[in-house]
């Protein structure tokens, strides 16, 4: 059953501000900034929203005026688990209570004029699959602080990125690697730690343990806990062949690797 909860709850810092909305890198890497939506002009911005007002007649004039995603984004990163909408007038919190709905179905959580009183932010509290098409539906009930109703449900559809490595710690080209340090990996989506764990590989061949873990705002990693230490001034390459699998059954959309140098102790 969907479940959907209502917060007004503010950051106290820039530090808790990412924590709550899912937007703090985690340590140990550098996230891969191909995985963020483009920024895009503003033309061509409005153009791919393709939000259609409802007719301003009194009753009515309430309307989404922009989306983050844009209407029809079709490489989402299934990392950023939230959806930004900004209304045209001050909002009516009261009204969004059970008037948000997602499909695929699960858990959300709606906060309505926190930042702003004309937006709502609806966060998905649960991993978020990659290839899927999502929908939010809002419900043409909602109401602006004047009363006027949005007239007409509005839909915002958008599809998550293919599955693949977010990034890598050690980065591709990385040197002076300490022989002690364990390599991490990132991936955009939660992984089949099965199929996944038998497709990561280290050369020169090292044995290693792999530890599953996930971030407090659910990004998900894994670190390869090598049994001794690296060999010093050695070029190892860190991999990830198409084996691997989300949790979903989707295969990694292109091997990966990163090539990294070990420090010198002489």
């Amino acid at each position: 059953m969907l479940g959907i909860l209502f917060s007004n709850k503010r950051a106290d810092s820039a530090e808790e501000q990412q924590e709550l909305t899912g937007t703090r890198k985690p340590a140990g890497a550098v996230i891969d900034s191909t995985l963020l939506p483009p920024v895009v002009p503003a033309a061509q911005k409005a153009a791919e929203a393709a939000v259609k007002p409802a007719a301003e007649d009194g009753k009515h004039s309430l309307r989404v005026v922009s989306t983050k995603p844009t209407q029809n984004y079709k490489d989402h990163s299934p990392l950023e688990k939230n959806v930004v909408l900004n209304f045209s007038s001050p909002l009516d919190a009261e009204t969004f209570k059970g008037a948000i709905s997602v499909k695929p179905e699960g858990k959300i959580k709606v906060v309505v004029g926190e930042d702003k009183s004309t937006q709502v932010v609806v966060t998905f509290l649960d991993p978020i699959s990659s290839a899927s098409d999502f929908s939010l539906i809002i419900a043409k009930s909602v109401k602006s602080r004047s009363g006027d109703e949005l007239g007409a449900d509005f839909r915002l559809n958008f599809k998550t990125s293919l599955f693949k490595v977010a990034a890598s710690w050690p980065k591709d080209g990385e040197r002076n690697v300490p022989v002690k340090s364990y390599p991490y990996i990132f991936f955009n989506a939660s992984a089949d730690r099965v199929s996944a764990g038998k497709s990561i590989k280290l050369s020169p061949e090292a044995e290693f343990e792999l530890v599953w873990r996930e971030e407090t705002n659910g990004v998900p990693y894994c670190v390869l806990k090598h049994t001794e230490l690296f060999k010093p001034n050695t070029r190892y390459v860190l991999s990830v062949d198409n084996t691997a699998l989300d949790k979903w059954g989707d295969p990694l959309i292109a091997p990966f690797s990163a090539v990294f140098t070990t420090e010198d102790l002489k």
